[in-house]
């Protein structure tokens, strides 16, 4: 008489013939192959920042994210919506820098590529807003499992304004509404 129930099959390593190890099993037992995606967190944030000064960097907090590594090593690719509306005088024109940074472990923020920026143009307010949905890939970063990473954009100004993220209370906007922004991150097995 045939048994629907199985056995364990306990294994550290699954190996390809030719001894290459094409995944593994930790002991907390999360599998893991390059390109797998090991979590996915997400958050949503209505918290608004106004940037009003030219020429400095500023975190955008709804940009945020707090991830805890799952294995060692990981890349991590970010995606997000981030709202943002500008206040300039009619006619005129700015130009909007961003970067990706980060922190490990509570640490100093760290921009991940020093020699990258993602560039924009705002007009005037009644153009319309300046999101930006940034995808970008944090690779390359030395981590520990249970390690602590948070990732988020820094923004830039050309000329002394106001440009605000999450900025509520504009015209139009139905009520009982958030102007949100949403990020989520995958860790990625490499």
């Amino acid at each position: 008489e045939r048994s629907n129930t199985m056995s364990n099959l306990l294994v550290q390593n699954i190996k390809h013939t030719n001894g290459t190890t094409a995944a593994t099993i930790d002991t907390a037992g999360v599998f893991s192959s390059a390109g797998h995606v090991i979590q996915t967190v997400t958050n949503r944030d209505t918290t608004a920042t106004n940037i009003t000064s030219a020429g400095s960097f500023v975190d955008i907090t709804s940009s945020e994210l707090t991830i805890t590594c799952g294995i060692a090593n990981s890349s991590y690719l970010y995606f997000a919506t981030l709202s943002a509306e500008p206040d300039l005088a009619g006619g005129s024109a700015m130009e909007n820098y961003f970067r990706f940074v980060y922190t490990l472990n509570s640490g100093s923020t760290t921009q991940h590529n020093v020699e990258r920026l993602i560039y924009a143009q705002s007009g005037h307010d009644d153009m319309g807003t300046a999101s930006m949905t940034p995808i970008y890939l944090f690779d390359n970063i030395s981590t520990s499992k249970g390690d602590v990473l948070k990732f988020f954009v820094q923004y830039r100004m050309s000329v002394s304004s106001s440009y605000q993220f999450n900025q509520d209370g504009l015209t139009g906007q139905p009520s009982s509404t958030d102007i949100f922004s949403s990020v989520t991150v995958q860790e990625i097995a490499t």
